[in-house]
């Protein structure tokens, strides 16, 4: 929570330059080409400091060589024969440890329109071939189009950022100069500039391939300089996707600017990378397989050993859960083992704990995390989602008998325990009471039971052979949309996992039995109905169903007012500041009305929109005002003297607490809040520069 301490204030009398960082939703005429946004995040700045060193040192590596050091992640780098010459030329060795940091990535913009915005980052991220081998290769095979579409899109992008990249379609045009063939057409939703899209004026590039233009120069990260990038007086060259002068080429933009069409063989690797995407700000839709974050969970295990001995200098509430530094955790500390049927003798031999690393009379931590949810189907803006990964293993009955899915008590244990350890009170709001059949088991006829009302559930057998969800029409092979697998936190609790790392996950199906129910296992395969469990056992993850919908249908924004109702993450702004109501900005439904909790006053940051159906409150919004960091409704020098406070360590705001003001603070985008945030209230004081309620950013 916020904690505010008396102090006398310091100023930045200076003007900081904007950067704009892509919220939620934002109406895309507020940028125009030329201007610079971040999205995602990619190891780029080398660490010098010596005593972080030494912690990243000592930290455990992911299997990415990357680690996660107080709520900064970095990459390490070391490599035993060097990729080429310019690892050296640019102070890279062999047989070293070097450590990167994740920055934000800043895209220029290249264009615009009503749906969405063609971005080219800054900067060269990366050092890489155009194809390995050397081969006569197009953009559709080359392996740098399979990399950008993989490595990088899972590397750079959060599961949430990911679901805002549009599939872009591609016209690979033959070599203007040469003939040599471009290839088929393709869909990417990362990809490299053509070389027709290189002398486009409209994107802020020269007409002539053959002149400097500044606009095509690019310079290297510190990492992709560790990766090999060759520099020239402080410029590199970087590929485009278009064929070079025969089949073995490619074309690139050089150092000075020049975009060439004949250019280097496909495995050059001293070329760098400055990838492309198409990104959609309305989020006005949802596609089948795309992952929104909603809710948190304890999931991934705590390792740090500094991190372990503050959290068991703490004291755990009934749940065993506590808050240190921001972030929630959750104590697992067990006396005996969870036997994988629950009438089983409890012992290491009948349990999977110890087999996945979690033994009795031990300790453990895990972090809670947002949880990630697939969206099967989005349908007159109600989105039906699916858990993404299996949070936990319960059983679908705690005793051998036989059950409905009405009557098991897992369904018990969704709607009631896992509801309010998962969801806070917005959230709850937010998911529908659904009605569904329950139907009998299609192969054996085992009674399904009476119809439900859940706000949560488990897929049904129809479900998960259903096409439009992404799923394979054939329950007896496997599929891999149907594969899923367990959080350390589950594998804690005793979740079976395979040979393939996957999990078997419960459907909300009986069995061949009444005292048994359906699952998909490891494989994604569903089988005919003999591959079941009896209801008592532990072994299985589960993954529950949830509708929420993807907007308010009782706060509406007025057209053309920049007002934003974020409806997932309960905020609604976009408003100017000093305002006691939000009229001319939102609007309630007919029927409804609205009540403000401003104790300033006036509606600002952590002020609340409450949509009231008679006295009940039916919905509810919490204010931001971008660079009102004290809730005044006011943007001065008393929220500009507050950030330097937090900056010097004299406040302190926790997540998620305090995520508001974290976010009305960081004025430039830049994930930091700093005497440059500060510097821009000040300039926004004094009529020097503005700042967009809509964006968030300084202009």
């Amino acid at each position: 929570m916020k904690r505010w301490f008396h102090k006398g204030l310091a100023l930045l009398l200076t003007l900081a330059a904007a950067v704009m960082t892509l919220p939620s939703t934002v109406p895309v005429q507020a940028y125009g080409p030329g201007d610079i946004v971040e999205f995602g995040s990619y190891p780029q700045s080398r660490v010098t400091d010596a005593g972080l060193i030494t912690a990243l040192n000592a930290c455990t590596l992911g299997a990415d060589n990357t680690v996660t050091y107080e709520g900064h992640r970095y990459q390490r780098v070391y490599f035993t024969s060097p990729i080429n010459t310019a690892q050296a030329e640019n102070g890279y060795v062999h047989h070293t440890v070097y450590w990167f940091r994740f920055d934000p990535i800043r895209w220029k913009v290249l264009s615009g329109s009503d749906t969405d915005l063609l971005l080219l980052t800054e900067s060269i991220l990366d050092n890489r071939v155009y194809n390995t081998p050397s081969a006569a290769v197009t953009w559709a095979t080359c392996t740098l189009r399979a990399w950008l579409g993989d490595g990088f899109f899972n590397k750079a992008f959060s599961p949430g950022e990911q679901a805002k990249i549009l599939n872009s379609a591609l016209a690979n045009a033959d070599n203007p100069a040469f003939g040599t063939e471009g290839g088929a057409d393709t869909t990417d939703k990362v990809f490299l500039l053509s070389y027709a899209d290189s002398v486009n004026t409209a994107y802020g590039f020269n007409a002539l391939d053959a002149a400097g233009d500044a606009a095509r120069q690019g310079a290297g990260s510190d990492y992709a300089k560790s990766q090999g990038l060759k520099v020239y007086s402080g410029y590199s060259i970087w590929w485009l996707r278009s064929p070079g002068q025969s089949a073995t080429y490619a074309q690139a933009c050089n150092h000075l600017g020049w975009s060439c069409n004949s250019y280097e063989t496909t495995n050059q690797n001293t070329i760098g990378v400055r990838p492309s995407i198409r990104v959609n700000l309305t989020v006005a839709a949802y596609e089948t397989g795309d992952i929104i974050e909603f809710g948190s969970y304890p999931q991934s295990q705590v390792t740090d050993a500094s991190l372990l001995n503050a959290l068991n200098a703490l004291t755990p509430d009934a749940d065993g859960n506590v808050e240190y530094g921001g972030n929630k955790y959750r104590r697992v500390f067990f006396e005996q083992y969870t036997p994988y049927y629950t009438n089983y003798t409890p012992n290491a031999g009948n349990s999977f704990q110890d087999d996945n690393g979690y033994y009795i009379n031990t300790v453990y931590w895990f972090l809670y995390e947002p949880v990630e949810w697939r969206v099967l189907a989005f349908t007159n803006g109600e989105l039906m989602l699916m858990a993404e990964r299996l949070l936990v293993n319960v059983p679908y009955n705690t005793t051998n008998t036989n059950v409905t899915w009405e009557s098991c008590t897992l369904r018990a244990w969704l709607n009631n325990h896992f509801m309010n350890a998962a969801f806070n009170v917005d959230q709850k709001a937010k998911i529908k009471n659904k009605t569904h059949a329950n139907p009998d088991n299609p192969w054996w006829g085992t009674e399904g039971g009476a119809d439900t009302s859940d706000k949560l559930r488990l897929l049904s057998q129809a479900e998960a052979v259903n096409a439009s969800y992404g799923f394979s029409a054939d329950y007896v092979f496997s599929d891999t949309a149907r594969m899923a697998q367990g959080t350390d936190f589950a594998k804690s609790q005793g979740l079976w996992v395979g040979e393939n790392g996957k999990s078997h996950w419960w459907l909300g199906i009986p069995g061949e039995a009444q005292y048994t129910a359906g699952c998909a296992t490891n494989t994604g395969a569903l089988y005919d109905g003999e591959f079941n469990f009896g209801v008592h056992s532990t072994r299985l993850g589960v993954r529950p169903v949830i509708y929420i919908n993807s907007s308010s249908e009782l706060l509406t924004p007025v057209a053309g007012s920049g007002c934003v109702v974020d409806y997932l993450g309960s905020r609604i702004y976009g408003l100017a500041p000093g305002l006691s109501a939000i009229a001319g900005y939102a609007t309630a439904a007919a029927g409804y009305t609205l009540a403000y909790a401003a104790p300033g006053g006036a509606l600002g940051t952590g002020a609340l929109v409450k949509v009231k159906l008679d006295d009940a409150t039916v919905e509810r919004y919490a204010v931001l005002l971008f660079g009102d960091v004290n809730g005044d409704g006011n943007i001065d020098t008393s929220d500009a003297g507050i950030i330097i406070d937090y900056e010097n360590f004299l406040i302190f705001w926790d997540q998620p607490d305090d995520a508001l003001y974290l976010k009305a603070a960081d004025l430039n985008g830049d994930g930091n809040i700093d005497t440059a945030d500060a510097g821009i209230i000040v300039d926004f004081e004094n009529f020097l520069l503005t700042i967009n309620q809509t964006t968030g950013l300084a202009g």
